[in-house]
């Protein structure tokens, strides 16, 4: 993994802890018999399959950069903190590693990992414009 990669992975899944859906995120936890399972302080989040299962989840942000300046976000424009951004490359080189699959499957994977987050940065931007204009009364580019 590149240098960069491991940098902007650091900024990014620390930004992610403050995320209010994971109750583990920000907690250094060692495995006791019958817990949930182990927990870095950063990065790791745990999500429970039907069947009750425990999975640790890579959970990281695309970017923390942010223009808003809400109070109570770490992430905040004013907030003097470590900023990255991931690109959708970065972002498949991080989650595919080429020993753990068919070679030739390699490239299909990230071309489809590329895609699902390219179209999430898309219906993420039309939410935003959508909502910018419903709460400017549609007063548009003065955000």
């Amino acid at each position: 993994m590149k240098e960069t990669v491991l940098e902007k992975l650091k900024v990014l899944a620390e930004s992610a802890k403050y995320d209010v859906s994971c109750a583990s995120s920000g907690v250094t936890r060692k495995h006791r018999a019958g817990g949930v399972g182990s927990a870095a302080g950063w990065g790791i989040c745990h999500s429970f399959t039907a069947d009750g299962r425990c999975v640790s989840l890579l959970k990281i942000m695309l970017t923390n950069v942010c223009i808003y300046d809400c109070a109570y976000c770490i992430n905040r424009r004013s907030n003097d903190i470590p900023r990255a951004a991931f690109t959708p490359g970065e972002l498949t080189e991080l989650t595919i590693d080429p020993q753990a699959v068919d070679p030739d499957d390699v490239e299909l994977l990230q071309d489809m990992i590329l895609a699902a987050v390219n179209e999430a940065l898309r219906a993420g931007e039309e939410t935003r414009e959508r909502e910018m204009n419903r709460v400017s009364g549609g007063m548009g580019g003065m955000y």
